[in-house]
């Protein structure tokens, strides 16, 4: 029965190193020196597996999540325009509701509030 979890030889994945890439030096107008790195190829297309696929859904979500928590806090700042007692109550709210934690909202609140006085 011991033979089905047999370890392969070699893994093809890992037999050569990959070079890092090194950035773009070049010279822009006005004596100043820019460096491009160039783009990393799509996440999509390294995972693959069964816990590639999972991290991959997972990093999606919480990355979907993130831009929803910023985004409502973006928005309720945008709408006030000025830091005041409305606007810290909101952010107090979106903040609970995204489950940031009591110690942490309150920590922001309270240095809202110095910030508004």
């Amino acid at each position: 029965m011991a033979l089905f979890w047999k370890r392969k030889e070699t893994n093809e994945e890992f037999q050569e190193p990959v070079a890092a890439e090194k950035p773009e030096v070049t010279s822009a107008s006005g004596g100043f020196i820019t460096a491009t790195t160039p783009e990393p190829a799509p996440a999509e297309a390294k995972k693959s597996g069964f816990f590639g696929k999972i991290t991959s859904a997972l990093s999606q979500r919480i990355k979907k999540t993130k831009d929803e928590f910023v985004g409502q806090i973006g928005a309720a700042i945008k709408a006030a325009g000025k830091v005041d007692e409305n606007l810290i109550e909101r952010v107090e709210e979106i903040m609970i509701r995204a489950d940031v934690g009591a110690e942490t909202t309150m920590k922001i609140v309270n240095e809202m509030r110095e910030f508004e006085a």
